[in-house]
């Protein structure tokens, strides 16, 4: 008997987007306005998580700042471009080659009864899901369906696919104390990363307010990323600390995710082990009225967040996920059980358990033994469903718990 695939999901980085941060210093370029003509055509409909409410024409309060902010060019900061569409459409037709061409699992026809949507209420991630099962189902970019494809969508300030800092200002007050008290941001002359942050304040003019930002080197890196994605041109000051600058970006990431995972995205943790724990009882009882497809729409620090739990992220690997990066958690069964593949970027990972000792973080230094990437090596694995959920358990955290953590130091911030 062949082993059955009952259930897949999908999380993803948007594509390629306009910048958000740029590096004053730099001579700027122009974000042409056609950056941000669509790849993909295709109709859509953005609900609210309980169906009531039509947001396809509601920006969330991000969006209408965004859009009040022009690059040179004439494009707007943080938009999906016509890059990123694409990116994602090809992502959609990978999927469609894996789990319509090969598997026969999911039917060739769009059917929102088999696929559910979620993204964040950012155009950017909204426009990603849609390139995304654009490529899944259309023929092409520009050959639209009948039907429209269905995202759900929560209230921005209450969404918890990402590091929430309107929902949970305690994140904020931890990210102060991460850069003052961890060993790895020491201001001493013998620690890389201080003596990094220190060349690239003299060399481009950076006030110390943005300098003592424990995501300081992610956040310069986010205009030179937006750059390459869509080859413009690259100071040529810049290459010599781009690899170095990467690195240090994805150790920051690291540890501020490692250290507030529970905050950052621990309710989106739980809600994949309440998920799969449905979706397992469901089948083993003969309903089929699940989701085979459970597509959610994020953010970089959503999939860091997932490879911390996964330990494909820890105190010596650090993973800095490009854009459209996706990770799939596929539910199969065997004869006797149900089990949990794990796949980044298209390849199978193992997934391996593991303690979070947040004693060892904090005295975490740098060390050129450290291994970073934007990736990760395909290695086969598998890991019994009760094993996977209690990997979840260990780093989810349901909303009472969350807002009993997220306002217990209130008057501190």
């Amino acid at each position: 008997m062949r082993d059955e695939l009952i259930s897949v999901i999908v999380v993803t980085r948007h594509g390629a987007r306009t910048p958000l941060h740029l590096i004053d210093a730099l001579p700027q370029i122009e974000y042409k306005k056609e950056m941000l003509e669509a790849f993909v055509d295709a109709k859509m409909s953005v609900k609210s998580l309980d169906a009531q409410k039509d947001l396809s024409n509601t920006l969330s309060f991000k969006d209408e700042k965004y859009l009040h902010r022009k690059l040179m060019g004439g494009a707007h900061v943080g938009q999906l471009t016509s890059t990123g569409e694409q990116q994602m459409f090809n992502l959609g037709f990978r999927l469609k080659k894996k789990y319509i061409n090969d598997l026969n699992f999911l039917s060739e026809n769009y059917d929102p009864k088999q696929v559910y949507v979620r993204s964040t209420h950012l155009k950017r991630t909204i426009n990603s899901a849609k390139s995304l099962l654009a490529g899944m189902y259309q023929s092409g970019p520009k050959q639209t369906l009948k039907e429209p494809f269905l995202v759900y969508t929560n209230q921005l300030e209450k969404d918890y696919l990402y590091p929430n800092l309107l929902e949970c200002p305690y994140i904020q007050l931890k990210r102060k104390l991460i850069k003052k008290n961890f060993d790895f941001y020491a201001p001493n002359l013998n620690n890389q990363y201080h003596c990094f942050v220190d060349y690239l304040k003299n060399e481009f003019n950076f006030r110390q307010n943005d300098v003592s930002n424990p995501l300081f080197v992610y956040e310069f890196l986010d205009e030179i990323h937006s750059r390459m994605a869509h080859n413009l041109e690259i100071p040529e000051q810049l290459f010599e600390v781009i690899e170095e600058a990467n690195r240090f970006a994805s150790i920051e990431l690291g540890i501020e995710m490692m250290e507030n995972l529970d905050i950052n995205c621990g309710k989106f943790i739980n809600l994949l082990k309440h998920l799969l724990l449905e979706i397992e009882f469901k089948h083993r009882n003969r309903r089929f009225d699940y989701y085979k497809l459970n597509y959610f729409s994020a953010h970089d620090n959503t999939l860091i967040a997932l490879l911390i739990a996964l330990n494909k992220i820890n105190e010596s690997n650090f993973v800095f996920p490009a854009f459209g990066s996706d990770l799939l958690i596929e539910l199969w069964k065997d004869s006797s059980k149900y089990y949990v593949k794990a796949f980044f970027n298209g390849k199978i990972i193992k997934i391996h358990d593991r303690i979070l000792d947040k004693e060892k973080i904090c005295k975490l230094e740098y060390s050129v033994d450290m291994v970073t990437s934007s990736d990760l090596i395909e290695e086969e694995g598998r890991m019994d469903l009760a094993n996977f959920v209690n990997i979840l358990d260990k780093y989810g955290i349901d909303e009472k718990f969350y807002y009993s953590i997220c306002y217990k130091f209130k008057n501190e911030y």
